[in-house]
């Protein structure tokens, strides 16, 4: 599972956690705004969190499904 940014996670101390979490959710999770709603990949909030103000830019950035 390859994070958006990039990265590799795995040696995260946070990874089993957010592994875990991947495995009983789904790897998306709808995230909604003002701005519209997006499928925001969960390793991305697990990892780098994610605030609701970056969070169209992020999508643009990253190709993240929008829904109004």
């Amino acid at each position: 599972m390859t994070c958006p940014c990039g990265q590799d996670h795995r040696g995260s101390p946070a990874w089993p956690m957010i592994e875990a979490l991947i495995k009983e959710k789904g790897e998306l999770v709808l995230v909604s705004t003002p701005d519209g709603s997006w499928n925001v990949p969960r390793i991305f909030i697990g990892m780098h969190g994610l605030k609701a103000i970056e969070l169209p830019a992020l999508a643009e950035k990253f190709g993240w499904e929008h829904q109004k």
